[in-house]
């Protein structure tokens, strides 16, 4: 007899963001703002695949990253540029005008 065993793959994709003319503090701010647009673009886009999430400053930068569990590997990165693109795009408009243009400058991917 054999035991069937599901597994469920859990990816980790992490991401840096650059701010032009942004400093420390700015970033600071910008991460805040970024984690409440983050978490409602994954409840508006229903992606049940992300369970977990960070975003945080790290120096005149922010830090994002996200968990996916279960989702096939040839799909993260589209989703996770989708995902950000509109979160950075919320952000965009509520900071109205602000240096908020925000340009992923490296990603890593961890899992697939």
């Amino acid at each position: 007899m054999t035991a069937t065993r599901a597994e469920t793959g859990v990816i980790d994709l992490t991401t840096t963001v650059r701010f032009a003319d942004v400093d420390v503090d700015t970033a600071a701010g910008i991460a805040e703002q970024l984690d409440a647009t983050l978490r409602s673009e994954i409840d508006a886009q229903g992606i049940a695949t992300v369970r977990e999430y960070f975003v945080r400053p790290v120096g005149a930068t922010v830090q994002v990253g996200l968990r996916f569990v279960g989702m096939d590997p040839e799909y993260v990165e589209d989703t996770a540029n989708d995902l950000l693109q509109a979160a950075l795009e919320d952000l965009r408009g509520a900071r109205a005008g602000d240096t908020a243009r925000g340009k992923r400058t490296s990603t890593l991917l961890v899992g697939a």
